[in-house]
């Protein structure tokens, strides 16, 4: 849905640095060109930017490394901290307003899956669990696949919550 080429999901971790947990890529070799890539989480933008002055530096290199033209960076905060961030990045067009709004619905089931997962399993120093980690790389697929995108935001906020039962209501052009 969103046509990027490369998305990254990165958490912090106990040293304050946000690190590389997920990654989906186009292929195999993309995604090795980002691999080991972390920045200290204080270089998170408080806000949403597509605008590489805005960027920390290890998000610019990774879209160098993938030759990526066109990025998008979603942070995630809790409580005034930054603990994790969800990054887009493709070779063509600046991000729409549609892929956009995409990627704050994937941000938002990270923070999510970090609050909720993280404090339920008992990491409630901000540790994330592999499960964690396990829906965080869902959430991305999830956007990247307009066929099953509802679905999969469903079940990410079902595991992330321990609900029965979840559903992902949609607006029409007729609202």
């Amino acid at each position: 849905a969103t046509r990027a080429e490369v998305a990254l999901v990165r958490v912090v971790d106990g040293g304050g640095e946000l690190r590389l947990r997920a990654v989906w890529a186009r292929s195999p070799a993309l995604a090795a060109e980002v691999e080991g890539s972390r920045f200290p989480a204080h270089d998170l933008p408080a806000a949403e930017t597509s605008d590489p002055a805005d960027m920390p530096a290890a998000v610019l290199a990774a879209a160098d490394r993938v030759r990526a033209q066109s990025l998008l960076l979603e942070p995630v905060w809790i409580a005034g901290a930054p603990v994790a961030s969800l990054e887009v990045l493709r070779d063509g067009p600046a991000f729409g307003l549609e892929e956009q709004a995409l990627a704050r619905v994937a941000a938002a089931q990270l923070s999510l899956a970090v609050l909720a997962l993280g404090n339920r399993n008992g990491a409630g120093d901000g540790a994330v669990t592999e499960h964690t980690l396990t829906l965080a790389g869902d959430a991305l697929a999830a956007g990247l696949g307009v066929s099953t995108f509802a679905d999969e935001i469903a079940y990410l906020a079902l595991q992330a919550t321990g609900a029965a039962d979840a559903r992902l209501l949609s607006l029409t052009e007729d609202g």
